[in-house]
C-alpha cells in the first residue's frame, strides 16, 4: 500500500505545471523545501482574487494555508502579512465555516493570532453544516478543527473534530467506501478528494484516539484512492499532504488520548452489513435521497428528477437545517435511542429492523416551484422498503423517481442490457436486477406502472453511474413504492 505522499508524487510526476500553487507543493513533495520565489509568485496570484466573490475568497484562503503550512513546515521565513491584512480588511467570507476555520489555522501557524486585532470567533456549537457543505467539505472542516485544535491544545476544539469525524465514518458502507453522492450535486462530485479528505482525517483521529478502528478506516481509504489510477494534480485538493505532514509534526503520541463517543443523528438512516451498506438522508442541496452499496455493484444515488431526464440541475431535494431543531422538523425516526443519549441523536443502529420518515422539498424547477415529497423507509432483514408520495399529482411525463447505478450489466424481465450501448427499455415495470461480478440488486415495484431503464457511459458525469432508472410519477400514480435487496 503506497502513502498518500507517494500517491501525490505519482500524480505529479505524470503532470505539466501552469500553475504557481501546483509548482510550490511539487517542489515540497518531492525535496522537503520551500521555494522563495514559487511563494512569492503564489502570493501575488492570492492578493490578486478578489475577496467580494466567494468562488474567489474560497481559492484565497485555500492558497493561503497553502503558504502558511510551507512556511511553518519547513521553517522558512517568508512574509504573508499583506494576505493576512487583505483578509481582515475584507470580511466577506466569514460566513463560511472552512474559510474561517483556514483563517485561524493561518494565523495560529504565522503567530498572528497573539495580536490585538479582533479574529473572527469560531462557531463551535455545530458538529455538522445541516446539508450546506459536501462530504468532502465536512472532512476538511473537521480535520481544520483537529489541526488547530493541537495547535492551541485545545482539547475541546479536537473532540468536536473527533465528533464530525464519527460522523463521517457512519457515512461509509461495509467495505469503507463512502456514500460520495449524499449532500452532492452532480457538478460538484469528487469522489478522489473524499478519498483524500478522509484518509488524512481519519488519520488525526488515529493520532488522538490510538483506536484501531480510524487506522483501517484511514488505510481503506488510500485503497479506494489507488484503484482510480494517477488523476491529475488538479483533481486533488493540494491542501491534503500538507495537512497530514503537519500532524506528523504536531502529533501528539501517547501523551494525550481522546476517547471518542459516537452520537448518530436520526436525519440519517444508514446501515453496515456483512455484504451490503446504505445511507438514506432527507437534507441535501440539489443531491439525492441516498445511496445502496454492494460489492461490485451499487446505487451511487436516488432521488426524484423533473424532466427532462439527463439535466442533473432538476434532480434530487433542496432542504437544509440551519438550526439543529430544524434537523427534526416532521421528521420520524424508530432507531433505537442508546442509555444517556441527548434527546436529539440517537445511538448506533443494533435493531433488526429501522425506519425513517420525512417530508423534502424537490429541487426547484420550473415545472415544480414548490413541490415536496414524503419518503418512509424500513429496512426487513436484507431488504430496504422505499414508499414515495408527491405533495399533489403531476402530469404524466413530467417527475421521476430514478436510481443512479454502477453495474456491469441490467436486466428487466428477460431483457439484458449493457452499460455505454443505445438500447434502452421503456414499458411496463418488472423485476429489475443490475449485476456486477458474482453480486447483485434487485429493485422491485409493489404496483405495476411505466419505467425506463436508461444505459449511461459512467465516467465523471451522474456521480459515476453507467445506468439511469426512472420510474414516472403521474396524476394517477403520485405515489411509489419498490424494495430493494
Amino acid at each position: 500500500m503506497i502513502s498518500l505522499f507517494s500517491y501525490y508524487q505519482k500524480c505529479f510526476r505524470q503532470a505539466d505545471f501552469t500553475y504557481p500553487w501546483h509548482e510550490a507543493v511539487f517542489y515540497y513533495l518531492f525535496s522537503g523545501k520551500f521555494d522563495p520565489e514559487k511563494g512569492r509568485m503564489l502570493k501575488e496570484n492570492t492578493l490578486s482574487l478578489d475577496l467580494r466573490e466567494s468562488s474567489d475568497y474560497v481559492l484565497f484562503f485555500q492558497r493561503f494555508l497553502t503558504l502558511s503550512c510551507l512556511s511553518f513546515l519547513t521553517q522558512t521565513p517568508f512574509s504573508l502579512e499583506p494576505l493576512f491584512q487583505k483578509a481582515l480588511t475584507h470580511p466577506y467570507w466569514q460566513g463560511s465555516s472552512l474559510c474561517s476555520l483556514s483563517f485561524q489555522l493561518c494565523a495560529h501557524l504565522g503567530a498572528w493570532h497573539q495580536r490585538e486585532e479582533a479574529m473572527p470567533s469560531l462557531e463551535q456549537d455545530k458538529i455538522w453544516s445541516g446539508g450546506e457543505l459536501t462530504l468532502q467539505e465536512e472532512a476538511e472542516s473537521a480535520l481544520l478543527k483537529g489541526c488547530l485544535g493541537l495547535l492551541k491544545e485545545d482539547s475541546e476544539l479536537q473532540e468536536r473534530a473527533l465528533l464530525q469525524a464519527e460522523w463521517m465514518l457512519s457515512l461509509l458502507d461495509h467495505e469503507h467506501f463512502p456514500f460520495f453522492s449524499l449532500f452532492c450535486a452532480e457538478e460538484s462530485c469528487a469522489p478522489l478528494s473524499l478519498f483524500a479528505a478522509n484518509h488524512v482525517l481519519f488519520c488525526l483521529c488515529d493520532s488522538l484516539t490510538k483506536e484501531e478502528k480510524w487506522h483501517l478506516a484511514s488505510i481503506r481509504q488510500l485503497h479506494h484512492l489507488e484503484k482510480c489510477g494517477t488523476p491529475a494534480p488538479s483533481d486533488l485538493p493540494l491542501i491534503l499532504p500538507l495537512l497530514l505532514a503537519l500532524l506528523k509534526r504536531l502529533d501528539p503520541g501517547l501523551s494525550f488520548c481522546v476517547e471518542s463517543s459516537f452520537l448518530a443523528s436520526p436525519f440519517i438512516f444508514s446501515r453496515q452489513r456483512q455484504a451490503s451498506g446504505f445511507a438514506l438522508t432527507l437534507l441535501g442541496k440539489n443531491s439525492g435521497l441516498g445511496a445502496f452499496h454492494k460489492k461490485g455493484v451499487k446505487i451511487v444515488n436516488c432521488g426524484p428528477w423533473a424532466a427532462p431526464l439527463g439535466e442533473c440541475r432538476n434532480f434530487g431535494i433542496r432542504r437544509l437545517a440551519f438550526r439543529e431543531k430544524e434537523l427534526f422538523f416532521s421528521l420520524k425516526s424508530d432507531l433505537m435511542q442508546g442509555a444517556g443519549s441527548p434527546k436529539d441523536f440517537a445511538s448506533p443502529l443494533e435493531s433488526a429492523s429501522s425506519s425513517l420518515e420525512g417530508w423534502t422539498r424537490l429541487q426547484p424547477t420550473p415545472s415544480f416551484v414548490d413541490g415536496w415529497i414524503h419518503l418512509k423507509a424500513r429496512e426487513d432483514k436484507e431488504r430496504l422498503n422505499l414508499d414515495l408520495t408527491l405533495s399533489s399529482s403531476p402530469d404524466a411525463g413530467v417527475l421521476f423517481f430514478a436510481f443512479l447505478v454502477q453495474a456491469k450489466e441490467a436486466q428487466v424481465g428477460r431483457h439484458r442490457f449493457l452499460p455505454a450501448t443505445m438500447r434502452h427499455y421503456l414499458g411496463e415495470s418488472a423485476l429489475i436486477t443490475f449485476f456486477a461480478q458474482e453480486e447483485k440488486i434487485e429493485i422491485a415495484l409493489s404496483k405495476k406502472g411505466e419505467i425506463e431503464l436508461i444505459p449511461l457511459g459512467g465516467g465523471r458525469h451522474f456521480w459515476g453511474a453507467n445506468f439511469l432508472l426512472a420510474l414516472a410519477f403521474s396524476s394517477s400514480r403520485p405515489s411509489l413504492s419498490c424494495s430493494i435487496c
